[in-house]
């Protein structure tokens, strides 16, 4: 798709954590807090209801090696969800599904966040890529079942 993001070949170089035959998992440029990944279709779909089948089970599979890979990290809870639509707040106009990893030491809630951009840090280039290499490697060796 031609003015998709998520179909932006550099876009796809820079931000891909990990990628099945199907799904992908990005990192994205500005994270709401730094264990935030977005998991969507490689093919373009704009919505839920587009969704395949195998898409919506291989997603949900993915999903589930994320949860996994970031317990064995700590984490002790999560956040996955989606908008639909511009009325619910998607910007971007290819399917996707947010995840917030979250962590019993963490400062601010991501929807106090998404309330108030101002809470937000800041994350410089070198550590967003510190990041990202380092989340795509646990979701690359954690290859046992979902």
């Amino acid at each position: 798709m031609d003015n998709c993001d998520f179909c932006d070949q550099a876009t796809l170089e820079k931000q891909v954590i990990y990628k099945s035959d199907k799904i992908l998992v990005f990192y994205p440029r500005s994270p709401v807090i730094r264990e935030h990944l977005m998991v969507i279709p490689e093919r373009h779909v704009e919505d839920f209801q587009g969704l395949r089948e195998e898409e919506v089970l291989e997603s949900t599979m993915i999903v589930k090696r994320i949860f996994k890979a970031f317990e064995n990290q700590g984490a002790s809870g999560f956040n996955l969800f989606t908008n639909v639509g511009k009325k619910a707040g998607q910007h971007v106009p290819h399917f996707h599904w947010h995840v917030f990893i979250r962590f019993d030491n963490e400062k601010v809630s991501p929807y106090k966040i998404l309330s108030d951009p101002k809470l937000k840090e800041s994350i410089s280039p070198e550590e967003w890529k510190k990041r990202r290499d380092m989340i795509s490697k646990f979701l690359k060796t954690d290859r046992g079942k979902y």
